[in-house]
């Protein structure tokens, strides 16, 4: 997994600077609530990003997945699972349409109970990447956005996501 993340960064740096270039604060809003199916919450995301600049945000979200039912035995059990995603993106701003590079850690809370176990839980965290295109305009109002969102955990798992928001 660290060999993935190093790639990505080396790559990020790379294409940060390949890219760079001055741009003028045209974005008049900074925020950006939302959500995203599939994606970096891998089922779905509630998020909120706050632009900084029109070329970096910070981005926090939050799934949360319960299911209940019954063993091969018989025995009852639940299931929980909730992703909190937290990315630190840059953006390549092309008026509203932007393309979004991003990274970060994604943490993981997963319970499990059934009647005959004792409930077993844990934390664990991964990474986060995200690659993709993003309309959003700099006066706000209606944005969407596609991207390609792996997560690296205990292995590599492929992922893409479509999120609609708003801006303001």
């Amino acid at each position: 997994m660290k060999n993935y993340f190093i790639v990505f960064f080396i790559s990020f740096i790379f294409l940060t600077s390949i890219f760079a270039q001055e741009q003028k604060d045209n974005r008049i809003v900074r925020n950006n609530i939302y959500i995203e199916f599939l994606g970096n919450g891998f089922i779905y995301s509630l998020n909120y990003e706050r632009f900084f600049d029109p070329q970096f945000s910070l981005r926090t979200g939050a799934m949360l997945f319960t299911a209940n039912g019954e063993t091969d035995g018989g025995q009852a059990s639940n299931v929980v699972l909730a992703l909190f995603p937290i990315m630190f993106n840059y953006l390549i701003n092309f008026g509203s349409h932007n393309l979004e590079i991003g990274a970060g850690p994604e943490l993981a809370y997963v319970s499990a109970k059934t009647d005959l176990l004792s409930e077993k839980s844990g934390l664990d965290i991964g990474a986060t990447l995200r690659l993709g295109y993003m309309y959003f305009p700099p006066n706000g109002g209606f944005n969407f956005s596609i991207a390609y969102t792996p997560i690296l955990s205990e292995e590599f798992t492929h992922s893409f996501g479509i999120g609609f928001g708003y801006g303001f």
